[in-house]
């Protein structure tokens, strides 16, 4: 379940589409759950920032001041894959109608140009 949440949230994070939050249910009571089509969208641009421009110890914060709903994204790591890919590690940190949650996770860069998450990719 945590590795299927992880995922979806990465996938939402590096989307090109909009994605409804109520489309994601099975995250519960995660302040994504609570996210309006504004508030993903300013998450997503967030995070594809962080991952194309961010050097590890760089982050960069976003808010809905309509919503209140907020976030920030820290680079970790920069490493490259067994593969040659490139890969980031990030903590994202987000709030929603006062949910709260900080996750980890290993993101890599596809041929396509969109990163995708990878459990068990390292240095």
């Amino acid at each position: 379940m945590i590795r299927a949440a992880l995922s979806a949230l990465a996938l939402t994070l590096i989307s090109t589409a909009p994605v409804a939050a109520q489309n994601m249910g099975f995250l519960g009571n995660s302040p994504i759950a609570y996210f309006t089509p504004d508030d993903m969208a300013l998450f997503q641009k967030t995070g594809r920032e962080v991952l194309e421009t961010l050097n590890p110890g760089k982050m960069k914060q976003w808010e809905n001041p309509t919503t209140g709903a907020r976030g920030k994204i820290k680079v970790l790591k920069a490493f490259a894959a067994a593969d040659g890919r490139a890969c980031k590690r990030v903590g994202i940190y987000n709030k929603a109608r006062g949910v709260e949650a900080e996750s980890k996770m290993t993101l890599c860069k596809a041929a396509s140009g969109e990163w995708h998450p990878e459990i068990d990719a390292g240095p």
